[in-house]
């Protein structure tokens, strides 16, 4: 079954994560950790969109605070739309890790279960140690 696609259009999407991004970047990580965790209530009690932009926002930051990496606009919308239930498709060095990990961790938000998959032991055990700080965290 298809579902309908979400009406926020990716330009308008990537500004408003830009803008929390702008808002938040002066914040350091302990205080930014707080604001997630009180991100992580509002979109369980809301399932708010505007909340889910801001707590990608936020991922993103942590992410080049601690990889030194910074995500690129279609990372996000790829986050986004796995969020709402679609496959999404990107080629080898687009950055699926970061794209599935910001997802899977605000998915998990919810209370949702999350499964993240890949292809072979030596990405899952990668991937596994490399996104832990951000899992764990």
């Amino acid at each position: 079954m298809f579902k309908k696609p979400f009406n926020h259009d990716y330009e308008k999407l990537i500004l408003l994560i830009k803008h929390f991004f702008t808002e938040f970047d002066k914040l350091d990580e302990q205080y930014l950790s707080e604001i997630l965790k009180k991100q992580k209530i509002e979109i369980i009690k809301t399932n708010n969109q505007y909340t889910k932009a801001k707590a990608l926002a936020i991922l993103g930051l942590l992410i080049q605070r601690l990889y030194h990496i910074e995500l690129h606009s279609y990372q996000y919308y790829g986050a986004w739309k796995l969020l709402h239930g679609y496959c999404v498709e990107m080629a080898t060095g687009e950055g699926k890790t970061f794209t599935a990990a910001i997802a899977a961790i605000i998915a998990a938000f919810n209370h949702r279960r999350v499964h993240v998959l890949t292809t072979n032991d030596y990405l899952a055990k990668r991937d596994a140690e490399w996104m832990g700080q951000l899992y764990y965290n």
